[in-house]
C-alpha cells in the first residue's frame, strides 16, 4: 500500500519545516539588516516586504502556460465575460495558424491551458481579500522583532531570549485561546 497516512505525515512535516525556516529567516532579517548592515528601519522593512512578496508570488510566475496564454489572448482589464472571450480566443485557430505546418505555442493554446488560467484568475478576488492579513503579517515579521530587541529579554543572569523567538508566543497564545 502506497501513500496513505505515511505520505500525509511526511507532507505535514515538510510543510512545518519549510514554514519554520521561512518565518525564522524573515523574522531575524529585520535585526540583521538594521544592526549588521546598518539600514534604516524603513529601508529594512521595505526590503523584507519585497522579499516576502517575491517569495510568495514566485511559484505563480513559474506557470509558463499562464503567461503564454495571457500573451496569446492579449488579455486586458475587462469584465469577466470579456476576459473569458479573450481567453477562448487563445485556443481558436485563425488563418495564420491554419496555413502554417507547425503550431506556434505563443499563438495557439490548448483547452486545458485556457481552463487552468481561468481557474487561476478566479482566485484573484480571494487574494485581494487577503491583503489586510498580509499587511498585519508583515508587521509581525518586521516591527515586532525590532521592538522585542529593545526589551529586557533576560531570564536569569545568563540566558537571553532572542528577539525573533518572541513571535513564537503569538502562536502559543493563539493555540491557548482556541
Amino acid at each position: 500500500m502506497k501513500g496513505g497516512w505515511h505520505a500525509a505525515i511526511f507532507i505535514i512535516c515538510v510543510e512545518f519545516a519549510q514554514q519554520f525556516a521561512f518565518v525564522g529567516l524573515s523574522s531575524n532579517l529585520i535585526t540583521y539588516l538594521t544592526n549588521e548592515l546598518e539600514e534604516s528601519i524603513i529601508e529594512a522593512t521595505k526590503n523584507i516586504n519585497t522579499w516576502v512578496s517575491v517569495s510568495s508570488i514566485f511559484p505563480l510566475l513559474l506557470l509558463s502556460s499562464l503567461t503564454h496564454i495571457l500573451v496569446a489572448s492579449k488579455l486586458s482589464l475587462y469584465p469577466p465575460s470579456f476576459i473569458s472571450c479573450f481567453l477562448n480566443k487563445a485556443m481558436m485557430m485563425d488563418e495564420n495558424d491554419a496555413s502554417s505546418n507547425s503550431r506556434n505555442p505563443w499563438r495557439l493554446c490548448t483547452v486545458t491551458q485556457v481552463e487552468q488560467v481561468k481557474l487561476i484568475l478566479r482566485l484573484i478576488p480571494i487574494w485581494l481579500c487577503c491583503i489586510m492579513f498580509f499587511v498585519v503579517q508583515s508587521q509581525l515579521v518586521t516591527f515586532f522583532p525590532k521592538q522585542g530587541s529593545t526589551m529586557d529579554r533576560s531570564i536569569g543572569p545568563k540566558f537571553q531570549i532572542p528577539p525573533a523567538s518572541l513571535l513564537g508566543f503569538i502562536g502559543i497564545v493563539m493555540l491557548c485561546e482556541t
